[in-house]
Formats: structure tokens, C-alpha cells, sequence
């Protein structure tokens, strides 16, 4: 995988970041379309190829699917700069934990890096534990506030110790108004995460 084209556009903060993605990438956010049938009623979703089995997800209802790779952003209609995003991460670096049995305040300082590059006045709110799980692995929420292109938002920043080679991170911002129905809706959609036998 070539990074040089993204350093140019990325924050030298995320640098370790991006380094920790290669070979991270065996879950493949490039959605496909498709539907699940429950009861008779097809259910439309997205499926993502992971080893060369299934995801299917099913996004929040209205919302816009985009990815590719290890990355996938999704965008609530009408409410904004709303969104959500799910990036697979390498622990390849020094600066990822190993596992989650890590300190809280080690989590807290990891999940802070994916906060958006240039903000500016961030302040931590909260810690909160399994919002959702993964297949069955646990999560750890981090809120934080924080300011960017004028604008006061929240973002909740969820960390998966996915396996013993990546983590799930799961980022959802809006503006501190709709913040709390988008965050909902988000971790909502995280139940419907299931392999496709």
C-alpha cells in the first residue's frame, strides 16, 4: 500500500496511524449491497468481506454508506455534518495498546487520536463501557468536545479489541444539539453486525 499521496492531506498526528494500517486490512469496508431475509421481509444491508468470509451490517436508516479498505464513513441525511465511521487499526505501532486490559487512561489517550485533525479546545466528558458489542468482544466509549471551523461538536470515539491484530474504531460526530440522536442511532446499527453463514 502506498501512503506517500496521504501524508500530503493528513495530520503528521495521524502519521503512525496510517503506518499502523497496513497490513491491518483484513476486514474490507468496500460495502456491497445486498439484503437479509427475516421472516419472509428482505432487509436491505451493506456486507463487507473479511478473509474471505461475510459482514453484514445494516447502517442506520437513511444514512449514506461510503468505503473502501479499512474505512468506512457513513453519513446521516438532513442533520448536518453528522456521521459516523468505522476504521479497522493495525497494533503495530508502540502508540496502539496491545489490548484493551490497558489502563483506561492509556484507551482515553488512544481513542483522543482520532479526534479530527486541527481541533482545537478538546475536553474529555466521559468513559462509558459496552454500548455495544462485536462479536462478542467488548467496547470502550470516550466523548469528547471539541472545537473545528468555528463550530463547538461532540464525538464519541468507541474502541473493539477486535483481535489479537486489530481494532475496531468506531467514530460518531454532530454538532452537540443532535448529538445525542445520532450517537443512538449509531450504536443502534451496531447490533445488526453479524457473519453471513
Amino acid at each position: 500500500m502506498k501512503i506517500a499521496p496521504v501524508i500530503r492531506f493528513a495530520s503528521w498526528s495521524l502519521l503512525p496511524l496510517l503506518i499502523a494500517l497496513q497490513g491491518a486490512r483484513a476486514l474490507d469496508f468496500t460495502p456491497i449491497f445486498s439484503f437479509r431475509e427475516v421472516d419472509g421481509v428482505k432487509i436491505p444491508v451493506i456486507q463487507f468481506d473479511d478473509e474471505g468470509t461475510k459482514i453484514s451490517y445494516k447502517p442506520p436508516a437513511d444514512w449514506h454508506p461510503s468505503g473502501s479498505g479499512g474505512t468506512l464513513c457513513i453519513y446521516a441525511p438532513g442533520i448536518g455534518d453528522s456521521w459516523m465511521k468505522l476504521v479497522v487499526v493495525g497494533k503495530k505501532t508502540p502508540e496502539t495498546p496491545a489490548a484493551a486490559s490497558v489502563s483506561g487512561e492509556e484507551l482515553q489517550a488512544f481513542a483522543r487520536r482520532f479526534i479530527p485533525p486541527g481541533s482545537k479546545n478538546i475536553a474529555f466528558v466521559k468513559q462509558g463501557n459496552n454500548s455495544f458489542t462485536l462479536e462478542g468482544h467488548a467496547s470502550a466509549e470516550f466523548i469528547f468536545t471539541f472545537s473545528l471551523y468555528g463550530n463547538r461538536d461532540i464525538a464519541s470515539i468507541s474502541l473493539v479489541d477486535r483481535s489479537e491484530t486489530t481494532w475496531m474504531v468506531m467514530l460518531v460526530s454532530s454538532n452537540t444539539r443532535d448529538f445525542g440522536s445520532i450517537r443512538e442511532q449509531a450504536i443502534s446499527s451496531m447490533f445488526s453486525w453479524r457473519r453471513v453463514e
